[in-house]
């Protein structure tokens, strides 16, 4: 089977290694949610997403600052 996405990515890593990681987690949850051996993964990256802002720290005693 093969799978084709077509996609946007933030650029805070470089694109080969995003979609590296896309590849892996496409094929992990075919594998263990459908049931399905994935041959091959083609993504296209078509758009730039902003990164997320980074989350604001909890305060550990739940008392806020």
């Amino acid at each position: 089977m093969t799978i084709t996405m077509t996609l946007a990515a933030t650029l805070d890593q470089p694109l080969p290694s995003r979609a590296a990681q896309v590849r892996q987690a496409v094929a992990d949850a075919s594998a263990q949610e459908i049931g399905l051996a994935v041959s091959s993964i083609n993504l296209s990256i078509v758009s730039e997403l902003e990164p997320l802002p980074p989350a604001e720290p909890t305060p550990r005693n739940g008392t806020g600052p």
